[in-house]
């Protein structure tokens, strides 16, 4: 469980507050994995009332990376409930199809090399143990009516962790990578990312710090909470 508050504001930006709370759960589910996602932000523009967002991203993932099935549920005051439902698949040639149910029915063709979520951080993780600099890629998560999306991460050498009273002995590690991920467009032409993130990663999955960019405003996530889960016993 992470607590949000706000890092920084661009020139020009009306956020003048956040702070919400994001929580995360990655678990085994014996032929996948299974990750609960759950967003609560409260946003405060100069003159504006304050705004609440909230978003629960639910998606299971085959450990062979070629299943993919999601569920998603976003509200913001003052707008309509929006639901995005579907599952996806990947092929012996490494490429794909993703069929969207809600909130309209569609298809989309995914590129060969496209990665689902959880497979795409732990090609990250291998990545950093390997020494990589630079990971170039493609992912599909599902979080919009969309087909795959270029990802850029730039990973820094591994460094000395910080101490986090958050984290247990048994879940704690003593190095982490730093990492910095651009999401774009796929065939935007601008050049711009249409998202940033950076974080420190473990090399157990565990991140202990974590920041969000969206643009005219950046978003610290803070460890507040971690739990180890029970083995499914599969």
């Amino acid at each position: 469980a992470y607590r949000l508050e706000l890092a920084s504001t661009r020139t020009g930006s009306p956020v003048v507050s956040v702070t919400g709370l994001m929580t995360f759960e990655w678990a085994d589910a014996c032929d996948g994995w299974a990750t609960d996602q759950r967003y609560l932000m409260k946003l405060i523009n100069a003159d504006e009332p304050e705004r609440i967002l909230k978003t629960s991203f639910v998606a299971w993932e085959s450990k062979d990376g070629r299943r993919y099935r999601f569920n998603v549920k976003r509200t913001r005051t003052g707008g309509a409930a929006e639901n995005v439902r579907g599952e996806a698949s990947i092929d012996d040639s490494g490429a794909g199809v993703a069929k969207f149910e809600l909130p309209v029915e569609k298809q989309f063709t995914l590129p060969t090399g496209v990665q689902f979520p959880t497979n795409h951080i732990l090609a990250l993780m291998a990545a950093g143990a390997k020494g990589s600099r630079f990971e170039p890629g493609m992912l599909f998560d599902g979080g919009s009516v969309e087909g795959a999306q270029p990802v850029n991460a730039v990973l820094l050498p591994k460094r000395p962790a910080k101490p986090n009273d958050a984290i247990s002995s048994e879940l704690a590690r003593p190095f982490v990578w730093p990492m910095y991920l651009a999401y774009f467009v796929d065939g935007d032409k601008s050049g711009a990312p249409d998202f940033e993130m950076s974080m420190d990663l473990q090399s157990n999955g565990v991140v202990p710090r974590i920041v969000l960019d969206y643009g005219d405003f950046k978003v610290n996530g803070i460890l507040e909470r971690l739990e180890p889960l029970k083995a499914p016993g599969c």
